[in-house]
């Protein structure tokens, strides 16, 4: 039988902080990583991709929140591949309890440099997406699922949409983590920063869009730290943690099938319009090739479309020049041969 009575088997804090540049998102996230670390013993470990971390190695008076200097360790890498070397070696430390991904956005950047091919303008080939996402979803399903506490923190992107009043228009409408697809579903607490301007001094505010224990959901947090925060969820955490796998690799194959077959029919339709193209004496032909392509362009792969583009370009081309060239030599004729 695959049922059995639910329970709680969720005992480590999973965080995604997100905010723009100067959101105080590495600074909540040490606050956090250093309660959570005293709590339940074990040192914190950070994944860092920029080098903000560094004056927070030392104390400071004039910090509003925590003007200790904190004690962690840390790799300061932006390789995709030492960072999962670096979650699989946390998870395995008996000296680690806590990790800090800073930030997250930048290793799913590299992620997809490692893992995207991309084509002659710029654009991720549709086909390496699949190695993307399987290698990223890997990264954030071993953090999930381990019973350690995990703080990821992730650079923020504007939302868009079409204005209702104006059609014409696109309006902000918000943001979101600017991190790889779903990580905010993974997590159990998302919480948006951001800094505020208040009597001529910047203030650092948490905006929890997320919390599974519903204990700080939709509150609004002033200088958000690991008492006002991450602390009150404690009570909520069971006794063991138990992830949930993914079967990735069964879905990627069926969407690999998928997108194989798509590639397969776009070279098909390739050759048969670069061979009508070739094939083409007049620019009504060309036109008519033309129509013919944008009735079928969804079949088609980005590198194949820019490619008949520019074969069809270069023939209409070489059609007027011949067309030219041909009057012109027609005129001469008849000059030097009047009737």
């Amino acid at each position: 039988m695959s049922f059995k009575k639910a329970k709680n088997e969720q005992s480590a804090i999973k965080a995604l902080l997100y905010g723009s540049q100067g959101a105080g998102k590495t600074l909540t996230a040490l606050d956090i990583a250093d309660g959570l670390s005293k709590k339940f013993g074990g040192r914190v470990a950070m994944i860092a991709t920029e080098r903000g971390y560094d004056f927070y190695t030392q104390a400071s008076k004039t910090r509003a929140l925590h003007p200790e200097a904190f004690d962690f360790d840390v790799d300061a890498t932006k390789s995709f591949v030492e960072a999962m070397k670096d979650v699989d070696e946390f998870i395995k430390s008996k000296n680690h309890s806590v990790l800090i991904v800073d930030s997250l956005t930048q290793v799913y950047e590299s992620c997809k440099d490692v893992y995207g091919d991309k084509n002659k303008i710029g654009a991720i080939k549709i086909h390496t997406w699949n190695k993307i996402n399987e290698q990223y979803g890997l990264f954030v399903e071993k953090l999930i699922n381990c019973n350690k506490h995990v703080i990821l923190c992730g650079r923020s992107a504007n939302l868009y949409e079409q204005s209702e009043s104006k059609p014409d228009e696109i309006v902000k409408t918000g943001t979101h983590p600017r991190v790889g697809k779903d990580t905010g579903h993974e997590a159990h607490t998302v919480i948006r920063m951001e800094q505020r301007m208040s009597k001529g001094q910047y203030e650092i505010y948490a905006s929890v869009e997320k919390d599974r224990t519903s204990i700080i959901n939709g509150q609004l947090i002033k200088w958000p730290c690991y008492k006002n925060t991450i602390e009150k969820t404690l009570v909520a955490l069971g006794k063991t943690n138990r992830g949930i796998e993914k079967n990735t690799k069964l879905d990627l194959d069926k969407i690999e099938e998928q997108e194989n077959k798509e590639i397969s029919e776009s070279s098909k339709l390739f050759v048969k319009f670069s061979n009508e193209i070739e094939a083409a004496k007049t620019q009504p032909e060309i036109e008519t090739i033309s129509e013919n392509i944008r009735a079928v362009i969804k079949q088609l792969s980005s590198d194949d479309i820019v490619e008949l583009r520019k074969l069809r370009d270069s023939r209409a081309m070489k059609i007027e020049n011949e067309k030219t060239f041909g009057s012109e030599r027609a005129k001469k004729k008849i000059e030097e041969n009047p009737i």
